[in-house]
C-alpha cells in the first residue's frame, strides 16, 4: 500500500496506485467524459494493491470529499458510513443513491512541483476540488480540458510530473463548472442509541412525560402519541442531557449499556463506533433485525448479503470439518463455535486439504468468499 500524503484525493491516491503497478485501467475513478468519478471506488480485483488494507485511512479519504459521513440521528445506524465503504471496495453492489455529479481535473502547477521536491511524485490535493484559486501561491487554479478518459489519463501523467498537458486553460467557473461539495463540518454526535434502548426511553417517555413535559418541553402535553415522534424523543433527549435532569439520568444509567461496534469493511476492527444498547437485551439473540449490533444469524435477517455470505463460509467450514473426518454434524457446529476467526479464515483458504463434491461443485463460489470477501464475515456468537 503506497502512502497516503496530507490533503491527497481519493483519486490521486488510487491513480497513482494503478500507476505504480502498471494498471492500465482507470475507469473506476475517471468518467468516460474525462473528468473526476462521482462516487470512486477501487478497479474489481486490485484490493491487493492496497494491503495491508487500512479501512480508516480510506473513510478519512472518501469522507474527504463528501463521501461517507456518520449520521447526525441519535436513533440512526452509527456506522451507516459503512455501505458506502463497502461499495468503494467493491463488496457492496447495491445502489446507495450515488452522486450524478462529475467534477473537472484541477490543478495548481507550482504545488506539484512542491510535492515533486518533497515527495518525489506528484499528487492532486483535495482543496482543489473545493476551490477555484490556489491560496498557497496566490493565483488561479487550471483545469485539464479532456474530452474522454484516454485524454485525461494522459493529461494526467503530465500534471503529475508537474507539466502543463497539452490542452489546458484558467480555472473560470462562469463557464459551468461545478465544484464538489465541502468536506463536511458538522459535528458530528456520539451518543448513538441502538433500536434496543430506543424502545426502552420510548417506554420511559410514555410513562414520564406529564412530569417533566414543562421542565423539558416548555410545554405541557397530553398526548403519548405526539410525545414519543422520533423528532419529539429527540428533543426530550436533548433537553434532558443538557438541564441534567435526575430522572432522565437514573433512567439512562439503569437502562443503558456502551457496545462498541466493529464497523471496517475489509479489517472490521479497524474502525469502532460507540453506541448504547438496553441492558436486558442480547446482541445474540436480537429481534432489531435492522440493528448493525445485531449478531443473530437467522434465515429472515434483514441484511440478505451477510446471511448468504455468512451461510456460505458455514457451508465451506462444515464440509471442511467432514472431510477432516469429523462426520457427527453437531459435533462440527461446536468445533466451529470454538474457532478463532483466524482458524476459520485458514480453513477457508486452504486448498491443501481434503477433497470434497462440495470443493468441486463450489470451486467458483469459494474463489469469491475466501480470503477478503470472507473475512469480515466470520464472527459467530460464542457459546
Amino acid at each position: 500500500m503506497l502512502k497516503i500524503q496530507k490533503k491527497e484525493s481519493i483519486h490521486s491516491y488510487v491513480f497513482r496506485t494503478h500507476m505504480v503497478n502498471g494498471v492500465s485501467s482507470f475507469s473506476n475513478i475517471i468518467t468516460s467524459k474525462g473528468l473526476w468519478a462521482a462516487s470512486p471506488k477501487i478497479l474489481k480485483g486490485s484490493l491487493h494493491l492496497y494491503k495491508p488494507v487500512d479501512d480508516l485511512k480510506f473513510l478519512n479519504l472518501l469522507r474527504d470529499f463528501g463521501l461517507a459521513h456518520k449520521t447526525n440521528d441519535i436513533f440512526g445506524n452509527p456506522a451507516s458510513y459503512r455501505d458506502e465503504l463497502e461499495r468503494f471496495f467493491g463488496i457492496n453492489k447495491r445502489k446507495i443513491g450515488a452522486r450524478q455529479r462529475t467534477f473537472p481535473i484541477t490543478y495548481c502547477l507550482e504545488c506539484i512541483k512542491n510535492y515533486i521536491q518533497n515527495f518525489g511524485y506528484g499528487i492532486i490535493s483535495i482543496d482543489w476540488y473545493q476551490n477555484s484559486y490556489c491560496s498557497i501561491h496566490n493565483m488561479k487554479l487550471h483545469i485539464a480540458k479532456a474530452n474522454n478518459r484516454e485524454q485525461a489519463v494522459a493529461a494526467l501523467n503530465f500534471i503529475l510530473k508537474g507539466e502543463h498537458p497539452e490542452d489546458y486553460e484558467s480555472l473560470n467557473y462562469k463557464a459551468g463548472y461545478i465544484l464538489a461539495p465541502q468536506k463536511d463540518s458538522q459535528k458530528h454526535i456520539n451518543d448513538y442509541f441502538l433500536p434496543c434502548l430506543v424502545n426502552d426511553f420510548k417506554n420511559w417517555v410514555t410513562q414520564n412525560f406529564k412530569l417533566f413535559s414543562k421542565e423539558l418541553l416548555g410545554a405541557q402535553y397530553g398526548s403519548v402519541s405526539f410525545v414519543t415522534k422520533p423528532y419529539m424523543m429527540k428533543k426530550i433527549y436533548y433537553s434532558a442531557k443538557e438541564n441534567k435532569h435526575q430522572g432522565f439520568t437514573d433512567f439512562f444509567n439503569k437502562s443503558s449499556k456502551v457496545k462498541h461496534l466493529d464497523s471496517g469493511a475489509i479489517n472490521r476492527g479497524a474502525i469502532t463506533e460507540k453506541a448504547y444498547k438496553s441492558q436486558t437485551s442480547k446482541c445474540h439473540d436480537c429481534e432489531y433485525t435492522s440493528c448493525f449490533a445485531n449478531l443473530a444469524i437467522i434465515p429472515t435477517r434483514a441484511d440478505v448479503r451477510l446471511t448468504r455470505r455468512c451461510e456460505l463460509n458455514l457451508l465451506i467450514l462444515i464440509d471442511y470439518l467432514a472431510g477432516m473426518g469429523i462426520s457427527n454434524y453437531s459435533k462440527r457446529l461446536r468445533i466451529i463455535r470454538k474457532m478463532s476467526t483466524n482458524q476459520k479464515m485458514k480453513a477457508l483458504s486452504d486448498f491443501n486439504g481434503p477433497e470434497s463434491d462440495f470443493y468441486r461443485r463450489h470451486s467458483i463460489a469459494l474463489d469469491h468468499s475466501k480470503f477478503t470477501y470472507a473475512e469480515p464475515y466470520l464472527m459467530w456468537p460464542e457459546d
